[in-house]
């Protein structure tokens, strides 16, 4: 049996404003992976992000910082608590 993960990335402004800018779905952790490096470095490249790791942690997320605003990738299920 296959899980779908859920992959998004959001920003929260200074006012508390979130907003989702990108969502994927993946058919597999390894694609789920690499979709969460691709969106890491895309963001550190284009908005200067600086990433708390490089890996999402156990509850699914991964969070950034740049110019004020709060990063954060989510994925869904959490890849870490997922068996197959």
């Amino acid at each position: 049996m296959s899980e779908k993960f859920t992959i998004e990335i959001s920003r929260r402004t200074g006012e508390g404003v979130e907003e989702t800018l990108r969502s994927h779905s993946a058919d597999s952790i390894l694609d789920a992976e690499v979709l969460v490096d691709s969106l890491r470095e895309s963001y550190f490249q284009r908005d200067s992000v600086i990433w708390d790791g490089e890996e999402v942690d156990s509850r699914g997320h991964l969070n950034g910082l740049a110019k004020g605003e709060v990063y954060t990738i989510t994925v869904t299920p959490p890849l870490k608590t997922w068996r197959p």
